[in-house]
């Protein structure tokens, strides 16, 4: 994990998933290929994948350390949730946040 300091409080990222999520055009429903054109010199690949104008997106928590404390904030998916609208979700098994937490 890479850790970022600002001041005392060092700050780092563990990701549960970065993988397709769902169209830029389901998500932001009023983009249209010509607004979407300036951007995409950016925006692709990490952020959409060029093949399926999916959006490419970390689900992720922080781990914080402070002299005093260390505190996650979880805002990660999750296993065994129903989650029928997005199926790779749906009743999730695998350990990946897990096992990337565990490595920090």
């Amino acid at each position: 994990m890479n850790w970022l300091k600002v001041g005392n409080i060092e700050v780092a990222r563990v990701v549960e998933s970065n993988s397709p999520f769902m169209s830029i055009y389901d998500f932001f429903p009023d983009a249209t290929d010509e607004k979407l054109a300036p951007h995409r010199i950016w925006l692709e690949p990490d952020a959409i994948c060029p093949k399926t104008n999916m959006l490419i997106m970390p689900i992720q928590s922080y781990v914080l350390k402070t002299d005093k404390f260390t505190i996650l904030v979880d805002s990660c998916v999750g296993n065994h949730k129903t989650v029928n609208w997005h199926p790779a979700w749906h009743q999730k098994t695998d350990n990946s946040f897990l096992s990337n937490l565990s490595n920090h």
